[in-house]
């Protein structure tokens, strides 16, 4: 996987869309890719009568006030990132149903990075992550990174990634090993050590099955070894110099976002899928977890 060349922006207005902006300008700039922001107007479609004529065409100049109000903006956008710098920048306002348009926009014309924004506050996945950007982030054939109202640096100087050997966590880990060699950033990798493999080993102490426990530890172990080895290998293959941490905690997705903190992370990135309890789901639990919980903007890679 490589540094995006086309990233597309679904942009609003909103607090939370403008900061997806700047990230996806400062993801750009880094490899001067080319920018495309785009707003989707979702008209609200009814069959009329001829008694609902006049109804009908007030609602169609409504509708036109409001596309001639939204391409204002987005020209707005255009002069701003024009001015602050030297990406291929191109608008545009689309028409139908945000999440499917926009996939099909992406699809279509061959992007390879989706930025979107969050709200971020609500009790159900659909409010933490807003229903369209969860929708984005599930259906997506390309990365997607989350923004929440956090304002891009200046520069990206750490990029930490969810790891854990598996084929999504090494995608995940190639893209980030890209993107932070042409932002000259640094690559932390971390994994937090499974509940289930953790009770199961609790379990056998306190059933005094010595055995037992000493092949489950001589597992983790050797499991251990071939995530340290497996991101020493993607570290070799782009001459860079990555340390896996090995966290332990009750919630992996709470656990690395608490490590994001401490380690002053500017991002989180995840594979889709792992090895957790619900790894088998479209979107896996941790990364799902991830992308509501976090604050720092969360990139979602697929395999």
């Amino acid at each position: 996987m490589t540094n995006p060349k086309k990233i597309l922006v679904a942009y609003d207005g909103s607090p939370h869309s403008k900061a997806a902006l700047g990230w996806a300008m400062l993801l750009g700039g880094n490899q001067h890719a080319e920018l495309e922001v785009v707003k989707v107007f979702e008209p609200i479609i009814r069959h009329y009568t001829r008694s609902d004529f006049d109804i009908g065409d007030q609602i169609a100049e409504q509708y036109a006030e409001i596309e001639k109000a939204d391409r204002q903006m987005l020209e707005a956008v255009k002069s701003f990132c024009k001015e602050n710098s030297q990406l291929k920048i191109h608008v545009d306002v689309l028409k139908g149903h945000v999440a499917s348009t926009l996939l099909d926009y992406a699809r279509q014309k061959g992007f390879d990075l989706i930025v979107a924004g969050t709200k971020g506050r609500g009790v159900l996945e659909d409010m933490l992550v807003g229903s369209v950007t969860s929708s984005l982030v599930r259906l997506a054939k390309v990365p997607v990174l989350v923004v929440k109202e956090q304002s891009a640096p200046a520069s990206l100087q750490k990029i930490l990634v969810a790891y854990d050997g598996s084929d999504y966590a090494k995608a995940a880990l190639d893209l980030a090993i890209d993107i932070s060699k042409s932002a000259n950033a640094k690559v932390l990798a971390a994994k937090v050590s499974d509940p289930l493999d953790l009770m199961m080993t609790s379990n056998m102490t306190e059933a005094g099955s010595v055995e037992k426990i000493r092949l489950k530890l001589a597992e983790l172990e050797e499991q251990e070894k071939k995530l340290l080895e497996g991101v020493k290998a993607a570290a070799a293959r782009k001459e860079m110099d990555i340390r896996l941490e090995l966290l332990s905690g009750s919630s992996i997705a709470e656990r690395m976002i608490q490590h994001a903190g401490e380690t002053h992370a500017d991002m989180i990135v995840a594979g889709t899928l792992g090895h957790g309890l619900l790894g088998g789901l479209l979107l896996g639990s941790v990364t799902r977890n991830l992308v509501s919980l976090s604050k720092i903007p969360v990139l979602v890679v697929k395999k």
